[in-house]
């Protein structure tokens, strides 16, 4: 009764509470329950991938003074410390799991691999060991687990190895295709990547958002107009990331009259809050020669980070208005915005 009592609380409540957390265990650790896997799982698996900074914290004092902890538990807690960016202490919680001998499951490799990509540059050997431990335990098709291997390799630009896992998928999904994709579209590859594109059997918005940045890295950017136009005629609706890459083509070919259409597209799709395609407006604009259009998007973005002034001082320098690009800049210092690279050198331009 005690244990389904418990089950209840932790699976139907959609928030709990520090406090409401601690009750619960401190009930468990009065009836002598607290070592029991199969009630305490539940509460610690909630607590570790909430989201939540203190309840992660109090899963990890729950999970450190287990003298039992089971499988489930080590999935959970190495999922919990991804999703709180720290991948090294995933990784030294699989190394543990290791040590105590428990066996490892599917479910075990999708948060490791993703730990492992996190830290790719700087221990991409953990990586491959992760790699030899999936096919020693025969997980190497299993869909999640190959996409977060192809984005490991990809991130390690060995898109060689990322093609032989895929080659050897018996289904292959749109995240695994797009995947694909993008990591050869992150090398500049663009020939795999428009050839694995115009194979997919179905395409999403992330799937031509992908592309269409490969493109645009390689600063062919009437292609990224071309793709745009292909995306409209199949009906699909564009996402942020897809009018980030088509507003900074329409600033680099200066097609103004495309940029207005695409801006109010997106404020037809209530995407013009976005600060980052408010900043790619704003560059969008300055380059097309629209200056007060830039401001008016500029005065309009709540939240002005680094980027949104660098775009917008840049944009009124090049279009010689040096004191304008001045003004902004001792703006931007006293709104406590920190300068970046990027900014003095737009300042030191009109001062040269």
């Amino acid at each position: 009764m005690i244990r389904r009592r418990v089950i209840v609380q932790t699976n139907s409540t959609s928030e709990l509470t520090f406090r409401t957390l601690n009750q619960i265990h401190a009930h468990l650790l009065k009836i002598n329950f607290s070592e029991n896997p199969s009630i305490v799982a539940p509460l610690l698996s909630y607590a570790a991938t909430s989201n939540n900074p203190t309840l992660f914290s109090y899963a990890c004092t729950i999970f450190e003074k287990r003298r039992y902890r089971s499988t489930f538990l080590y999935n959970n807690m190495i999922r919990g410390y991804v999703q709180s960016n720290l991948a090294v202490d995933a990784i030294f919680c699989y190394k543990k799991m290791l040590k105590d001998g428990l066996i490892k499951n599917n479910y075990t490799f999708t948060p490791l691999i993703k730990a492992c990509s996190m830290v790719v540059h700087e221990s991409r050997y953990m990586g491959f060991l992760v790699h030899g431990h999936v096919v020693r335990l025969g997980f190497c098709r299993e869909q999640f687990i190959a996409s977060a291997l192809i984005e490991f390799y990809s991130l390690n630009l060995d898109m060689g190895k990322a093609r032989v896992l895929f080659d050897e998928m018996p289904e292959r999904d749109v995240v695994l295709w797009t995947t694909m994709i993008d990591g050869y579209g992150k090398m500049g590859d663009i020939e795999n990547a428009r050839e694995l594109f115009e194979e997919m059997p179905e395409k999403n918005v992330i799937s031509w958002s992908t592309i269409m940045a490969a493109y645009s890295r390689i600063s062919d950017f009437r292609e990224v107009l071309s793709l745009f136009k292909k995306m409209e005629e199949v009906n699909v609706k564009p996402n942020e990331s897809v009018f980030v890459s088509t507003l900074t083509a329409c600033a680099h070919t200066g097609a103004l009259a495309q940029g207005l259409w695409l801006h109010s597209y997106a404020n037809w799709c209530k995407l013009d809050s976005n600060a980052i395609l408010a900043t790619a407006l704003v560059d969008m604009y300055s380059k097309c020669g629209s200056v007060e259009l830039a401001l008016s998007v500029f005065e309009g973005i709540s939240d002005k980070g680094s980027r949104a002034w660098n775009a917008i001082i840049s944009g009124v320098a090049m279009n010689g208005e040096a004191l304008k690009s001045l003004q902004l800049f001792d703006e931007m210092v006293l709104s406590g915005i920190q300068p970046t690279d990027a900014t003095f050198v737009s300042v030191l331009m009109q001062t040269w």
